[in-house]
C-alpha cells in the first residue's frame, strides 16, 4: 500500500477522508441512539478465543483502523520496507497501552452505566471525542 500510495497520493487522501466520514457516522449514530429506549436484550456467550479472531478478518472496523493508520501514518518520503518498520514498531508501543486502558476502563464502567442519565452523559461525550478525532485527522 505504501507503494500505491507513493505512486497515487489522492488514494491516501481519499481513504483518509473516508475514514473521517465513518468516525463522523459513527458520532451520529450515537447522537442518534440517545433519543431510542431500548429494550432489554438476551446476550449469547462470549466468543471463543479462534472464533474472535476469525471475526477480526470480517471486521470492518478492524479494516478501517488498519487503512486509516496506513494512510495518515505511514511516512511518505521513507522507502517502502522503512515505513513498514516504523508502523509495526509504534503499533505495539501505542496500541497495547491504549487498548489495555480501554478493556479496564470498559469493565470497570459497567456498574457506573447502569444509571441511564449516567449512560447519556458518556455516549454524548464519546460521540464528541469521535467527531474531534475525524476533525483531527483531517487536519
Amino acid at each position: 500500500m505504501g507503494t500505491l500510495f507513493q505512486t497515487y497520493p489522492l488514494i491516501q487522501q481519499t481513504l483518509k477522508i473516508t475514514g473521517c466520514l465513518y468516525l463522523f457516522f459513527l458520532a451520529y449514530k450515537m447522537f442518534g441512539s440517545l433519543s431510542i429506549k431500548k429494550k432489554t436484550k438476551e446476550t449469547g456467550r462470549p466468543l471463543k478465543f479462534y472464533e474472535a479472531s476469525l471475526f477480526q478478518i470480517l471486521n470492518p472496523k478492524a479494516w478501517v483502523v488498519a487503512i486509516t493508520a496506513v494512510s495518515v501514518f505511514f511516512p511518505k518520503d521513507e522507502h517502502f520496507v522503512t515505513g513498514i518498520f516504523y508502523l509495526a514498531s509504534i503499533a505495539p508501543v501505542v496500541c497495547l497501552p491504549s487498548i489495555s486502558v480501554w478493556a479496564l476502563f470498559g469493565s470497570s464502567i459497567r456498574t457506573f452505566v447502569s444509571n441511564p442519565r449516567v449512560k447519556q452523559i458518556i455516549e454524548i461525550v464519546m460521540a464528541f471525542l469521535l467527531l474531534a478525532t475525524g476533525v483531527m485527522i483531517l487536519i
